[in-house]
């Protein structure tokens, strides 16, 4: 008679395979807002991230997450060192990087640091990491002229790379290292050390299958230079019309909040 029926206040929740990528924030004012980068792989949308400093928890949040999508929690600033850790709850057992944890010093209360500082410092951590997919999204959120410039130039560098990896892949060699080329300049121009590495070590691996007598008989290569070569700049032309005309659509819509100008750099590029 007197046992409390505690079935109605539980509350179903599936959630997804969510990992976390990295975290950053802002103070002004004595607020603080970190902003998490989460990235849902799961075919589940709903996941749940706690919030917590010192151990202690702060704030739980639900959220419906598909693919990389920021979440931000506000804490009132507490001056001095503070472990801030982040933790994403899945019911998938092989769940890997679902905790991050850091410890930072707020210095004194009233420092500031604003957004676009934050998303320069997320962007060129992440790509020191190596993790370009999501250093994309922090160059792509700034709304100024170097994070524009940033952005679209490894937006172009992305799309040169992956269709010389296309073209390398069908055999095609000369195409796939005029294309690997471009990718290796926009990187070098970047000063992106890591992939300039990476696309080297590429074009090494097959840069002996350009030469006659290897893979490819002399004779063809003679009689097929002049088709390739327009056909590579034909590739390339094509390549950058579309480039340009993504990039003024994206001009014109940038009014709109980063989660839809990324959505659309994402479907356009297949980044």
């Amino acid at each position: 008679g007197g046992e409390i029926d505690l079935t109605l206040k539980t509350e179903v929740f599936f959630l997804g395979d969510v990992s976390i990528k990295t975290f950053n924030y802002t103070v002004e004012n004595g607020n603080v807002n970190f902003y998490v980068l989460l990235d849902n792989t799961g075919d589940k949308k709903d996941v749940e991230v706690i919030f917590r400093v010192d151990n202690t928890e702060k704030e739980r949040q639900k959220l419906s997450i598909e693919g990389l999508k920021e979440a931000v929690f506000s804490w009132s600033l507490e001056s001095g060192e503070h472990k801030i850790s982040f933790e994403c709850v899945s019911d998938d057992e092989n769940q890997k990087n679902n905790k991050l944890t850091k410890t930072i010093n707020f210095g004194e209360y009233g420092e500031s640091k604003s957004q676009p500082e934050m998303y320069m410092e997320s962007a060129t951590t992440l790509m020191n990491e190596g993790k370009y997919f999501e250093a994309y999204y922090y160059y792509c959120s700034l709304d100024d002229e170097e994070g524009k410039d940033r952005c679209e130039k490894y937006i172009i560098a992305d799309r040169y790379e992956q269709d010389g990896e296309r073209l390398l892949k069908n055999g095609k060699y000369t195409e796939a290292y005029s294309f690997l080329s471009e990718a290796l300049n926009y990187y070098k121009n970047l000063g992106d050390s890591k992939k300039v590495s990476e696309i080297e070590e590429v074009l090494k691996s097959f840069s002996d299958k350009l030469h006659p007598g290897t893979s490819l008989p002399e004779t063809v290569i003679k009689e097929n230079t002049t088709m390739v070569t327009s056909l590579v700049a034909g590739l390339a032309l094509l390549l950058l019309v579309n480039i340009i005309l993504i990039l003024e659509l994206s001009k014109k819509k940038r009014a709109k909040d980063t989660e839809e100008k990324y959505k659309r750099i994402k479907r356009k590029y297949g980044i």
